[in-house]
């Protein structure tokens, strides 16, 4: 007989009759009858064409081929049982993992400086690659584990996972001395403007077209950069007037000589999701590491996200982001 026809049941058979060298109690610490178990060890017998166990002084002793098999059995079956349902565990403290996300870099903006402060101190060994965002190859990605994580917009993700990081704000951001910085704000002066968006893909731009478009809004859009620095020095060094999102204006305000001023008219917030495959919904790193992202989105002051995370990124995670199947 060829071991491909040996199955788990007569491996635990043997597992348990080298180790308690009796019968009764072998089918008592595998849950069956003793007549069971007889007929297990015969049919072991004949398949490795050793006896096993023969009657000595007092009791069954192991041959000597079967004293050899013990460690390496009882070995075996522990590590079977460990790998299919025993979660591996993930110390952040110690890790050297490596994290892929993919994203669009208005979010990378917002996201990198409170993340990698919090990794310096919570995951020092940890490290991060960020890909730029491919709208047709994502979802292959992530099912390639090429991709741990894809932070987007309302792009659709069927048959992913996905989480809200939170909802964002369109505002229009203006050099800090430009004529439309100060005085009176209405829609014709608005419209009146030379603008500039940042569109990193053509989804991307066919969305605001579409959105502007359903409020009647047209604008005389002489730029459209797919990078969101790129967008915001052009508006901070020229009379451009940028669409842009809240969150990111926000930090490079920091940096640049820019203003931010709400749109004069009524656009809904949008949502910004992270995306991962299924398959790795049970993946103690990559949940850290959701967790990391999303808690670093979950303060409205940015500056403090990465206190706010580190407070509360220990290996035993006790709240996660609610997940589920994306249509």
């Amino acid at each position: 007989m060829s071991f491909q026809q040996i199955n788990l049941n007569d491996l635990l058979a043997l597992e348990a009759l080298l180790v308690e060298c009796h019968i009764t109690r072998a089918a008592q610490r595998c849950g069956i009858s003793q007549s069971a178990m007889s007929h297990a060890l015969r049919r072991l017998r004949a398949t490795l064409g050793d006896p096993l166990l023969v009657r000595g002084q007092s009791g069954f002793v192991l041959t000597p081929r079967a004293a050899r098999l013990v460690v390496v059995v009882t070995r075996a079956l522990a590590e079977l049982q460990h790998a299919m349902f025993v979660a591996p565990a993930f110390d952040p403290v110690t890790s050297k993992r490596v994290f892929h996300v993919a994203c669009v870099d208005v979010v990378v903006i917002p996201l990198l400086v409170p993340l990698m402060r919090m990794l310096e101190r919570k995951a020092p060994h940890v490290g991060v690659v960020v890909h730029q965002l491919e709208p047709q190859r994502f979802l292959q990605q992530l099912e390639d584990d090429a991709l741990d994580m894809v932070i987007l917009g309302p792009e659709p993700t069927p048959g992913m996972c996905r989480s809200q990081l939170y909802t964002e704000k369109l505002v229009c951001v203006l050099h800090a001395e430009h004529p439309a910085a100060q005085g009176p704000w209405t829609l014709e002066r608005f419209r009146a403007l030379r603008h500039a968006m940042i569109t990193p893909h053509d989804d991307v731009m066919a969305a605001f077209d579409q959105l502007l478009g359903a409020h009647s809004i047209d604008l005389n859009v002489v730029l459209r950069v797919p990078y969101a620095v790129a967008g915001t020095m052009a508006a901070a060094l020229s009379n451009l007037a940028l669409l842009a999102s809240q969150r990111m204006a926000a930090n490079l305000a920091e940096m640049m000589p820019i203003v931010m001023r709400d749109l004069p008219f009524d656009l809904p917030l949008l949502d910004v999701w992270q995306v991962w495959h299924p398959k790795n919904d049970g993946d103690a790193a990559i949940e850290w590491f959701r967790d990391a992202v999303a808690r670093v989105f979950r303060t409205a002051d940015t500056a403090d996200a990465a206190d706010t995370a580190d407070t509360a990124l220990e290996p035993a995670l006790s709240e996660h982001a609610s997940a589920h199947p994306s249509t």
